[in-house]
């Protein structure tokens, strides 16, 4: 301690103006010297507990104690910062940052003296050191270095200190070999007189610690030397700790850049483009190219709130666990970039996440932060799941009136040894599971309802098309079930829906005004022909007496021929007047004429399905009244012929896609399980003319060839992958004209399939709810992961699964299947028409990678879109005549 001298002898100064001093001394920055024994005391107890780390601190506490201890005093005056002060802040600053610091030493154990001094040298102007004791080669175990590595990557910058001693020893060149592999800046500190110097070594920053008298000026260099370009090198460290850890999980890709984040780490890797020293790994550049290839879905599974003075090791302990598991989760040490505004963040945090999982302990009750977290979440209607780390007393937990009534999982120190933390974590995991479905959507369109309120509620941010047909039908189902539902959510929807609404009923006033100016067309039309019939009478006088007038005035001389010319070219634009008036009729009789045809032929249909449907409904009848007929329960393959694949050559003499021919059979079309949709049914038998199906999915390899022979422009894959992948993001209008073309250039009338046409070959004889039974199972169809355990978290190359009966592959999944057939409700006969109306909606069948389970049933009549829609989860498979 610094001691100040006052004199207070009485024949040397006045006793008054002796105390001002000891007044004025005591007032001299009384605050710092507050903060030092309060720091003091918090350290001495940490210290006491035997370093351990629910004595840190965390928070803005420690982020007054590292302030305080870079605060410039006057020695002179004051006591600075013990060296206990020291370790404990930087202590502090390593925990709360996931063990994540500025200097990792590298030296030998002979060095350790003069390592430590430097180190407190370091701490002391608030430089995080990772303070790892001295280690003896000849006591140095696997497991010990493995994770000195790993704290090796988690730091700015290595130091490798110069010796003999270190250039002898073995692991300390594993450490240097590891950090230069890394790209880590490595600074040389020399000490001692070292004969042969590696030239990886030699090429190296260095500074001179060999002259001790000169301590102050060599650490002055160093400080320098760490201080410049601090930052690249911290954003450095960083990106690397999540590449390693993604590179670990194989790639796992709940561990992918998001949000924030990704734009962060994509600005700094353009300034790592122009380093030609300590460049960015091409792991690093990797990961921020997967992640923005694959766009992670904003909704998460898992927001992890906890106190970080008692439970933060336990709390990364979980949120690996659940990580190695593929989940998504919000963790504070993980999630939350460098300069964004920390509370901004939770709330995000908690608003894309499908859970809130709450680590109850004694800091963690008392913590106003937690609080402030469970009640936002609270409010969100959030799902809160709780575990118990550490015991709290009822008076504490009365506080918390929501935690009463959930029953948590009992993670008690007992719990989480080595063989019953897992017991504990596959209940956390059961839970999650639970209902996850209406979790998922309920996250998405809180998200939503939310930007939109955030946008002041503008009809621009409301749902449109099929988005908001999946909103509706999942709001309708969470209302059936009485699941609990924020309100904004459903505001959100119901605003959509009355758009939608208005939208229709203005298409419908618009359709009405259309058919209306067609009527007063129709009557213009009329009216012109009985006129053209009058000017045709009057014309054959007309034209007699005009030729007797030309006669009669050429005798009376050239006087007179100007006006005879005048009178012979109105008589010539009379005639062009009523030929083009005739052919306007004649090309509005062949509309009118086709027009009547496709109207008898759409009543033949309705007719015919009629028939068939009363002819079904008596059948049903028959059996519920007990008779001993029983309803057909197998489809008939009337032509039994072996299945055919052949692909058409093309004008260039490339070969079109695969198709399967299809043979000619009835088959029973609905919903045979009588569980789902009422448009499923009446369930009725429909016949089928032998056709030709696509093998597979239209790929972007086959419609990107397409487009470049039209110059159209090529559908955006959103960096999921063209060559093999299906097409996706192409309209009914799109399609269409792909087979269109396909038609011109191989000579062979190629369509949609019909809904009837598809529906039968995606059964291929079966009457299950899927071709191959009525249960999802596993790895069978590219759907939501969740439910049918398969490998792709989008779309999936076509024929990554097995091919049904008939030779198909994916009729189940990975994207959507436009049909030609118009959406009819109640199966009155479109089901095997194409296309009537430009205004209808179009059928899309199979289900895609984006639906649960049973939108892939081979029934689903789910999705109808508009002919111009488009999505990333709606491709097509063709037709062909035979």
């Amino acid at each position: 301690h610094k001691h100040n001298q006052l004199n207070f002898r009485e024949d040397k100064v006045d006793f008054d103006h002796a105390c001002e001093h000891v007044v004025a001394a005591l007032k001299l920055e009384s605050d710092y010297m507050a903060q030092h024994t309060r720091f003091l005391t918090r350290a001495l107890d940490w210290q006491r507990q035997g370093k351990s780390f629910r004595y840190l601190l965390v928070g803005e506490e420690r982020q007054q104690a590292v302030k305080w201890l870079i605060t410039a005093f006057d020695q002179s005056a004051l006591s600075g910062p013990t060296d206990l002060h020291c370790e404990y802040i930087s202590m502090s600053s390593q925990y709360s940052d996931n063990q994540q610091t500025q200097v990792f030493f590298d030296y030998s154990y002979q060095e350790a003296d003069f390592v430590s001094q430097l180190t407190q040298t370091l701490m002391r102007k608030g430089i995080v050191v990772w303070t790892n004791k001295s280690i003896d080669p000849k006591n140095v175990i696997p497991s010990e270095q493995d994770y000195l590595l790993e704290m090796l990557e988690c730091a700015d910058n290595l130091v490798y200190v110069l010796s003999p001693h270190t250039l002898e020893s073995q692991y300390c060149e594993q450490q240097l070999a590891h950090a230069l592999k890394l790209n880590k800046r490595v600074i040389v500190l020399k000490r001692g007189n070292t004969d042969s110097v590696p030239q990886s070594v030699q090429a190296l920053p260095q500074i001179d610690f060999r002259d001790e008298a000169d301590y102050q000026n060599s650490v002055t260099q160093f400080v320098e030397a760490l201080e410049k370009d601090a930052y690249y090198h911290e954003q450095h460290k960083r990106l690397l700790v999540k590449t390693l850890k993604w590179a670990r999980l194989k790639h796992n890709r709940s561990l992918l850049l998001r949000g924030y984040n990704l734009e962060h780490f994509e600005a700094w890797l353009k300034t790592a483009e122009d380093r030609t020293s300590y460049p960015a790994l091409g792991q690093q550049i990797d990961l921020i190219q997967t992640s923005r290839r694959h766009l992670p879905e904003s909704v998460l599974d898992v927001f992890i709130s906890y106190s970080q003075k008692d439970s933060l090791e336990f709390a990364r302990r979980l949120n690996d666990h659940l990580q190695k598991l593929g989940k998504t989760t919000w963790f504070d040490q993980e999630s939350i970039a460098v300069g964004v505004d920390f509370k901004a963040e939770i709330k995000r945090g908690i608003e894309s996440s499908d859970n809130v999982l709450f680590i109850i302990s004694p800091q963690a009750i008392r913590s106003p932060h937690c609080e402030e977290e469970v009640r936002y979440a609270t409010d969100l209607q959030k799902r809160l799941i709780t575990v118990l780390y550490l015991d709290v007393s009822p008076e504490e937990l009365h506080d918390y009136p929501v935690l009463e009534t959930i029953q948590w999982i009992d993670f008690k120190e007992e719990k989480r040894v080595v063989g019953k933390f897992q017991g504990s974590f596959n209940e956390l995991i059961s839970k999650l599971e639970i209902d996850r479905e209406h979790v998922h959507q309920h996250t998405k369109w809180l998200q939503r309802a939310l930007d939109w309120s955030g946008a002041g509620k503008s009809d621009d941010s409301l749902l449109r098309g099929s988005e908001f047909a999946i909103a509706y039908d999942w709001l309708q189902k969470a209302k059936e079930k009485k699941y609990p539902l924020h309100p904004l959510p459903e505001k959100f929807i119901e605003k959509s829906r009355i758009a939608d609404y208005a939208k229709q009923e203005s298409e419908a006033e618009l359709k009405k005004q259309v058919i209306k100016r067609t009527t007063e067309i129709t009557v213009q039309l009329s009216n012109a022909n009985r006129t053209i019939t009058k000017q045709q009478k009057l014309l054959g006088f007309g034209g007699s007496l005009g030729l007797l007038i030309i006669i009669g005035v050429a005798w009376y001389g050239s006087s007179q021929q100007h006006l005879a010319e005048q009178a012979q070219e109105s008589a010539r634009k009379q005639d062009a007047l009523v030929q083009q008036t005739q052919k306007q009729a004649k090309d509005f009789e062949r509309e009118v004429s086709q027009t009547q045809k496709e109207l008898m032929a759409c009543e033949q249909d309705v007719k015919k399905s009629e028939t068939q449907t009363e002819s079904g409904q008596k059948e049903q009848v028959q059996v519920q009244k007990g008779s001993t007929r029983k309803i057909q329960t197998q489809a008939v393959i009337s032509d039994k012929s072996d299945l055919e694949i052949f692909q058409d050559t093309l004008a260039d003499g490339s070969l079109g896609p695969e198709m399967v021919v299809i043979p000619a059979g009835t088959f029973r079309m609905g919903d045979i399980q009588g569980v789902r949709d009422s448009d499923e049914q009446p369930v009725h038998e429909v016949s089928i003319e032998r056709f030709a199906m696509g093998r597979y999915e239209v790929t972007f390899a086959e419609y990107d060839q397409f487009a470049e022979a039209t110059n159209r422009k090529k559908p955006s894959d959103i960096g999921w992958g063209r060559d093999d992948r299906p097409v996706i993001n192409v309209s009914w209008d799109n399609v269409t004209a792909y087979a269109e073309w396909l038609s011109e250039e191989t000579g062979h009338p190629y369509r949609l399939p019909t809904e009837a046409e598809w529906e039968y070959a995606a059964r291929a004889g079966t009457e299950t709810k899927y071709w191959w039974g009525n249960e999802i199972g596993f790895n069978n169809a590219n759907c939501r992961n969740s439910f049918c355990d398969d490998r792709f978290e989008y779309t999936a190359p076509v024929g990554s699964f097995e091919a049904n009966p008939f030779g198909l592959f994916d009729v189940s999944g990975n994207v959507w299947e436009w049909t030609c057939s118009e959406y009819d409700k109640k199966y009155s006969g479109c089901i095997n028409k194409s296309k009537v109306n430009d205004d209808s909606l179009f059928v899309l069948r199979g289900g895609s990678w984006f639906n649960v389970a049973w939108r892939l049933r081979s029934a689903n009549r789910y999705f109808r879109w508009l002919q111009s829609g488009r999505n990333r989860d709606c491709g097509v498979r063709l037709a062909r005549k035979l």
